[in-house]
């Protein structure tokens, strides 16, 4: 009991809540609590804090070197929380992870008292009762505060954040009793405090809350009524009696045990979740009011277009040629049947008269190894002047082995039908009714294309929040309709800059910051490849004078003002310009009139990088405001993959990327073009560069999306981050060693995945939690974490191991516990317990397999589950090449000669191995730790095929042997071995009774062992 409430009272201080909030009353109330401390020990002295609080409140007391103080913590999650605190770097303040036994003049909780149990409360008083020599004092937000009610309801509907019910005045004084104290003061402060209730209620009209401040700042409200938190002292003797506060001791009463407050918490309780689902259901009426609405108007359009088509010159022209052909050649008639049995009428009919169902069926049909279908409703022209995000994704998705329709708008002239124009990318210009025969296809959506999201079956939408809505050329009520409806309702949200992303986020937590990316082969080729200039741009070659270049939209958002003046400050330097002139401002701003600036008119993509070559630097001269701070330019990566150094505005999006030069004036401008040049020719600058493009090519971006669409696939910065790993550990191992460990890693989440699915029929994994002992990469914690459990925790001795699994959840969106911990650790049981636990290819490794078992043990809930996969050193497919280093023989080898044999490969790397057990071993230690054991080997290599297997992976380890260089000794000793074991397996293939014997222990590379816990 002691260890649960100890550890209970670790959690999550209620008033950090607030005092990490940045706003002046907290200041104040600090004061307050420090004051009243001061006035009942005077002289200072011992004061034990425990439990949660001790962060802020230690803080407080810590001002005062008068004051020594001890925290008693017992969780090592919450030591940490307080060491970044900075408390135990003063000399006066001790940390203690059990109970101490030495006496203080104050034993003070703060507010962790508010988390435990009636049981647990009586049993924390008892315990650090006889600890306190003065005072005993327990804190706890103020239930009596009106405000504070009204705060946990708004907050439990709008936060995710779990919140602390106040606990009653009663409850407190009850617990004080059981624990033998009959005296006690109860103090109300930081009545300005509460200003932070009304502060944090989100919505609330800036004049309501300012009427609630003066009320609170009239002295009307009563201060039991007001203060937000409530500190309750009961001295441990008469002697601790304040001389000038005597009248204040008050004797416990029923009169504190005001009943109206005990309902409080369960009424609250009941108003969040009726509002919830109030809430929950006005939603979906109001998304149904909105298509529905939606829906009439674009029906009523197209009934108005149909009007105005059966009206047109072209329609009734129609219909009298039909009745002129009808006179003339009727259909069915002797002259059609005479022209339909000649080859080239029917080669011309099905060209006019295109199956374009059937055609979509054989594309599917052809490309079924495909991971999966992405479309692309129409959005831009794919021939567009500047090619831009939807092309380069579509691009990218298709490269990542997914089958990808990019739809043209109807506007564009192009041949109807699917044109493959890369491997499995398909230009399309059909009717969109024909992609609902696609089931669950991926579609990607834009502020502007909503129309076409009834034409898809089931689609996974994902919302790609490209840039600020009045950008677009819709009507701006059109866009913010769309907008909150794909926020509402779309599987995936993705946003291009920081501040749409932030924007988003506060309706979609779960949203994706995919910044715009860069073709790098594309671009490479500027430094790779050496040509003539274009015909256009050699004469500004020819002129000796530094380039510096654009190529993009020339619109209004480009500083023409900007470049005007600093083209004249610079007329040394050739100031190139590429691109259409968007909306007419470039010829308006005359920069003709400038002899060293160049408009050379827009070019085609393919283009570019010619261009591109002789720029000596280049420019993003925007001007600077809210539609370019959310500006992802996806030009400035393809600068960088072109070594080529890059002058901006101050715009916030594009100074996030490493190596730009920022420049906010024409004089700062020209100063930066002259940085720009020096950097030109630098071979560090040109590594930053490329390091810069390769991070945010357009195969990163979609594999970002990749890692959210599909479950089990890796995100690209935990790709990149593990090759760097391995490379690193494993630089004096071989390629296919590498490649093993990456393919391992790489597959963490499908493992886990597959994991899952095995104990899904033993389990319902909703509001269960879950734990991997030895997590590495952390897949388990992601796929059982999709599966619906509520609390996911991994540990492991490796921090490099966890820092990837960091990242690997991040990028899956997922939330989860990891500790740099060893399940051997007395630690590990201040983790709590746990309803699943896994432990997975770890038992081999650790120094002591018994004791991991029991430590497993105890924190495995009644009725819980232990998965285990423990690699078989008999197997035959290990004799050849071991599991984890790919060497033949080792897995026969004791461990002290185990660790011989590699030394004699690897001198400078550590062997990770410990030892292996037969499977009988571990059974037999798990029932004998109240775990019932089953087996879950779906399959077993039958003797015969056994023997036959287990004599050609002799034979491979013997040639193995003899290409590696260990000791004779060693090699001997696993020939000799492997020998025994196949004369084992021989005497004994034929006899019945030892079938399961044998197939239990050499035919299944993997022992599958599932426990449950008695």
């Amino acid at each position: 009991m002691q260890e649960e409430w100890l550890n209970r009272l670790n959690t999550v201080s209620f008033l950090k809540l607030f005092l990490k909030k940045e706003i002046p009353e907290t200041a104040e109330f600090e004061r307050e609590l420090f004051s009243f401390i001061r006035k009942i020990l005077p002289e200072g002295g011992r004061i034990l804090l425990a439990g949660s609080g001790a962060e802020w409140l230690g803080r407080i007391l810590a001002q005062d070197p008068r004051f020594h103080l001890g925290v008693l913590c017992a969780s090592p999650i919450h030591q940490q929380q307080l060491a970044k605190e900075g408390l135990f770097q003063q000399p006066h303040v001790r940390l203690f992870v059990e109970i101490p036994t030495d006496s203080w003049d104050m034993v003070c909780v703060p507010d962790g008292l508010i988390f435990l149990s009636e049981e647990e409360q009586t049993e924390a008083l008892k315990a650090l009762k006889p600890l306190a020599s003065r005072y005993l004092a327990i804190g706890a937000p103020n239930s009596g505060n009106y405000w504070y009610w009204i705060w946990y309801i708004w907050t439990s509907l709008y936060s995710h954040e779990a919140l602390p019910k106040a606990i009653q005045e009663k409850d407190l004084i009850s617990a004080l009793q059981r624990a033998g104290l009959e005296s006690a003061i109860q103090v109300f402060l930081g009545q300005k405090l509460t200003h932070a209730y009304v502060h944090w209620l989100y919505g609330m009209q800036e004049s309501l809350r300012q009427i609630i401040y003066q009320a609170h700042r009239s002295g009307l409200i009563p201060q039991e009524e007001g203060a937000a938190y409530r500190l309750i002292v009961a001295p441990v003797n008469e002697s601790s009696l304040l001389p000038d506060a005597g009248k204040t001791w008050q004797t416990v009463s029923s009169q504190w045990a005001d009943a109206g407050l005990i309902s409080k918490n369960a009424l609250a309780d009941a108003i969040v979740l009726a509002a919830r689902y109030q809430a929950q259901s006005a939603q979906q009426i109001q998304t149904l009011q909105e298509e529905v609405q939606y829906l009439t108007r674009k029906n009523q359009q197209l009934l108005d277009e149909m009007t105005r088509f059966r009206n047109s010159p072209a329609w009734l022209g129609y219909r009298l040629f039909e009745k002129v052909r009808q006179a003339i050649l009727p259909s069915g008639g002797r002259a059609v049947r005479y022209l339909n049995r000649l080859g080239w009428v029917r080669k011309v009919r099905r060209f006019i008269f295109r199956n374009y169902y059937a055609e979509l069926m054989d594309i599917l049909h052809a490309h079924g190894d495909v991971k999966g279908v992405i479309v692309f409703p129409p959005s831009i022209e794919w021939k567009a002047t500047l090619y831009q995000r939807p092309q380069h994704l579509a691009l990218a998705f298709a490269r990542e082995g997914y089958l990808v329709f990019y739809c043209q708008p109807e506007y564009v002239r192009s041949s109807p039908g699917y044109h493959e124009i890369a491997p499995r990318l398909y230009l399309t210009k059909v009717e969109m009714k024909y992609f609902k025969n696609i089931s669950r296809p991926v579609v990607m959506f834009y502020p502007y294309n909503r129309e076409y999201l009834p034409y898809f079956n089931e689609p996974y939408v994902i919302y790609d929040y490209i840039d600020e809505l009045e950008v677009f050329s819709r009507p701006l009520s059109e866009l913010q309709e769309n907008h909150r409806f794909f926020l509402r309702n779309a599987q995936l949200v993705i946003a291009t800059a920081d501040s749409l992303f932030e924007q988003v986020r506060e309706i979609r937590p779960d949203a994706l910051l995919v910044p715009n990316g860069v073709d790098y082969g594309h671009f490479q080729q500027v430094w790779q490849q050496q040509e003539p200039p274009p015909d256009d741009l050699a004469p500004i070659v020819q002129s000796k004078r530094p380039i510096v270049g654009y190529y993009g939209a020339l619109a209004r958002w480009f500083d023409y003002g900007l470049l005007h003046q600093v083209a004249v400050l610079r007329p040394d330097v050739n100031f190139v310009l590429i691109g259409p002139d968007y909306d007419g401002t470039i010829r308006q701003a005359h920069l003709d009139q400038v002899s060293n600036i160049f408009w050379l008119g827009k070019k085609d993509y393919q283009e570019l990088p010619k261009y591109l070559r002789y720029f000596d630097a280049c420019m993003i001269p925007f001007v600077v405001n809210d539609i370019t701070h959310s500006t992802s330019p996806l030009k400035l990566f393809e600068y960088m993959a072109a070594h080529k150094p890059v002058v901006i505005t101050p715009m916030r999006e594009s100074m996030k990327t490493e190596g730009v030069l920022v420049a906010d004036t024409p004089q700062k401008f020209s100063q930066m073009v002259d940085e720009a040049l020096k950097l030109a020719g630098d071979p560090a600058y040109h590594q930053l560069a490329d390091r810069v493009a390769l991070h945010n090519t357009w195969q990163v971006r979609a594999q970002q999306m990749i890692a959210r669409i599909s479950p089990d696939t890796t995100g690209p910065e935990f790709n990149f981050r593990l090759k760097m790993y391995l490379q690193e550990v494993g630089r004096d191992m071989s390629p296919e060693t590498r490649n093993l460990w990456e393919t391992f890693a790489r597959s963490t989440i499908e493992r886990g995945s597959r994991t899952a699915s095995r104990l899904a029929p033993w389990m319902n994994f909703h509001e269960k939690s879950f734990l991997d002992v030895g997590c590495a990469y952390g897949g388990f914690l992601i796929a059982f974490a999709q599966r619906g459990c509520f609390r996911v925790a991994g540990i492991d001795v490796n921090s490099d191991l966890l820092q990837l699994a960091e990242i690997n959840l991040k990028e899956k969106g997922v939330k989860g516990e990891l500790h740099l911990l060893s399940v051997e650790a007395p630690e590990f049981l201040d983790l709590g317990t746990f309803d699943m636990i896994t432990c997975n290819d770890v038992i081999e490794h650790v120094p002591n397999p018994e004791l991991t078992l029991q430590q497993i043990a105890r924190v495995l809930n009644p009725g819980g589950l232990l998965y285990m996969e423990i690699p078989n050193p008999f197997w035959y497919g290990f004799l050849a090449k071991d599991g984890h280093y790919n060497l033949p023989g080792i897995t026969l080898l004791t461990p002290k000669d185990a660790e011989m044999y590699f030394k004699a490969l690897y001198p400078n790397t550590a062997y990770g191995v410990n030892e292996y057990h037969l499977i009988d071993w571990y059974i037999q230690r798990m029932n004998g730790l109240g775990l019932d054991v089953r087996l879950l080997n779906e399959r077993w290599v039958e003797p015969a095929i056994l023997l036959k297997e287990m004599e050609q992976a002799i034979q491979k380890m013997n040639a193995g042997l003899n290409e590696v260089h260990i000791p004779v000794q060693l090699a001997e000793k696993i020939r000799r071995r492997a020998r025994l074991l196949l004369r084992y397996v021989k005497r004994r293939a034929g006899d019945p009774n030892a079938y399961t014997h044998l197939c239990q222990t050499f035919g299944a590379d993997f022992w599958i062992i599932l426990a449950q816990k008695r």
